[in-house]
């Protein structure tokens, strides 16, 4: 019988920015209008899809951005830097925002960004 973790990344290889990514997607995936669910996983980078929405839409969190395109073109993306340099910059904006705290928080608030981006894009049928 063949292991259903073979081949994953333990937690910890799995870098600190999907490590973060993975506990607040667990904690708010039931915030979305449409639950995104993970089509591939590499150590640099995790693509995901929304249910019910276009294959060829999709999100994907990389080591630096979350972003979502469709056919190559992107439709929103947000900057996730290393470190908290006091500012991050907004979905394809050069305006600059304020941000204080830990790198974690930092993150948590463009994923925040990234959730009501999809659930206004990819809300319920009307």
């Amino acid at each position: 019988m063949e292991d259903p973790a073979a081949g994953q990344a333990t937690e910890s290889h799995i870098p600190r920015l999907q490590q973060c990514f993975l506990r607040w997607l667990a904690e708010n995936a039931r915030r979305f209008v449409r639950s995104p669910y993970v089509m591939d996983r590499t150590e640099r980078m995790i693509e995901m899809s929304l249910v019910g929405t276009s294959p060829a839409i999709t999100a994907r969190l990389t080591v630096d951005q979350l972003l979502a395109e469709t056919g190559g073109s992107v439709l929103v993306c947000f900057d996730l830097p290393k470190r908290n340099t006091g500012y991050t910059c907004g979905a394809i904006s050069p305006l600059y925002t304020r941000v204080d705290g830990t790198d974690e928080d930092m993150w948590n608030r463009n994923f925040e960004r990234f959730l009501a981006w999809a659930n206004r894009q990819h809300g319920p049928p009307v």
